[in-house]
């Protein structure tokens, strides 16, 4: 039920002092090769016409993916089901000199207004998946073929699933992502615009402001994810990484940044 957001001492300072976590534009803090590895995998089934797909339902694939890349910029922040992930703290947490924050993985996903998705690596799992979508949508123009807009939303639910491959050399990572699609909006100072989230039930969240901060690819676009609702604080925990020193002088910043009770542990 706790999965955790590896960052640096500072970041966990800020997050805590802010009760938000921040998602960023995915084209700029990650490799642009793992999108174009699931695409390739989506295209490959695609045209291998393995099964039969009416010409219909291979449009409506085809346009909701150039749909995707044109019109929607997807955010993500990226979590770990693990809280001393060797992985995690080479790359995110400052290599054992950072923290691993843990979130309640359901009030975020059911409360947050974000989509939660385990991180697929294997290639015949999303080989698999890709053609489970494209059945789904023959199976839905067969049964009606005149609702166009059922099929077009079912194509755009499916190929928003792709940002959740990655090649399986990046398996060790174990990541869990969760994800918010803004729109494009060109001339806007960032690019893009928010249109808010769901929450369980069908609660419609406000959109939340897009700023612009100085990220490892240069300008990056964030939006900053409450962490608390009606329904709870999400935030539980921050474990220390063995290469903070001082560990009770962090947990007391910490403590204090987070102005309330939370739990604190300390790796060996």
């Amino acid at each position: 039920t706790i999965i955790y957001h590896y960052t640096s001492f500072a970041g966990a300072l800020a997050i805590l002092a802010s009760d938000s976590l921040w998602m960023s534009d995915f084209a700029k803090m990650n490799d642009p090769s793992e999108y174009q590895y699931a695409r390739e995998c989506y295209l490959d089934a695609y045209r291998n016409r393995e099964f039969y797909m009416d010409m219909e339902a291979r449009l409506a694939a085809t346009f909701a993916l150039l749909g995707l890349e044109m019109n929607t910029v997807m955010f993500i922040a990226c979590l770990s089901p693990s809280d001393d992930d060797p992985h995690q703290w080479r790359r995110y947490g400052g290599d054992g000199t950072g923290c691993a924050i843990g979130i309640d993985a359901r009030l975020l996903h059911d409360w947050a207004g974000v989509a939660m998705k385990r991180v697929v690596y294997d290639r015949a799992t999303i080989a698999r998946f890709i053609a489970v979508g494209l059945h789904m949508l023959q199976d839905q123009f067969e049964e009606d073929p005149e609702d166009r807009e059922t099929l077009k939303e079912l194509a755009r639910f499916f190929v928003s699933d792709l940002f959740a491959f990655k090649h399986p050399d990046y398996a060790a990572e174990r990541e869990i992502r969760i994800s918010r699609l803004l729109l494009r909006v060109p001339g806007a100072e960032t690019g893009c615009a928010e249109v808010g989230g769901y929450q369980v039930g069908g609660t419609e969240l406000p959109p939340l402001p897009v700023n612009v901060r100085n990220g490892l690819a240069g300008p990056t676009p964030y939006i900053s994810l409450p962490m608390t609702s009606r329904h709870g604080r999400a935030i539980r925990s921050v474990t220390l990484g063995r290469g903070i020193h001082d560990k009770t002088g962090a947990a007391a910043q910490l403590r204090h940044a987070a102005n309330a009770e939370i739990g604190i542990k300390m790796l060996a």
